[in-house]
């Protein structure tokens, strides 16, 4: 496997925040477009920290945030 899961959303919630800024920093007028990358973006970040937790090779893992 290339990447483990964790990896996988942090590359992912990275991504999504990096095409935000760069598409904010060459688009500045359109902000409608901006905001909805940022909704994507932020909606990643929510399925990372709450869908790492109850992935079925959570249970071992030290990646998760509950103990």
């Amino acid at each position: 496997m290339w990447l483990k899961n964790h990896n996988k959303f942090v590359f992912l919630t990275w991504m999504g925040y990096l095409i935000y800024i760069h598409y904010r920093h060459f688009h500045p007028n359109k902000s409608k477009q901006a905001l909805t990358i940022l909704a994507l973006a932020f909606v990643v970040l929510l399925v990372y920290w709450f869908g790492v937790n109850y992935l079925p090779v959570a249970n071992n893992s030290v990646h998760t945030y509950t103990e």
